[in-house]
């Protein structure tokens, strides 16, 4: 379980964070042939739920963040994430081989 979550969901919560950064990670890692996952988990803040697709040529990962949260989403290959507040968001990127 932990290993789908924190891995091909990518979802990570950061109890112990440093104050002024997020207190959810989400870095999902698609792995072989796999073309959707789907997870959602409960926190102390609320539900975090994420779902992932890879189809004709593009990744796309939908993102819920719950109320009074915030959290850094880094698509596969990124280096740098994008913060984001609590809400539903949707970010789509080209890959190759998909």
């Amino acid at each position: 379980d932990e290993w789908f979550f924190r891995s091909l969901a990518g979802i990570r919560v950061r109890e112990d964070r440093p104050a002024g950064m997020p207190d959810i990670e989400i870095r999902p890692q698609p792995v072989g042939d796999l073309t959707y996952v789907r997870a959602s988990t409960r926190t102390l803040y609320g539900k975090v739920s994420v779902d992932w697709e890879k189809k004709n040529g593009l990744f796309t990962l939908r993102v819920q963040i719950p109320v009074g949260s915030s959290a850094c989403v880094y698509l596969p290959g990124d280096e740098k994430g994008e913060q984001i507040s609590s809400g539903v968001y949707t970010f789509t990127r080209k890959m190759q081989g998909v």
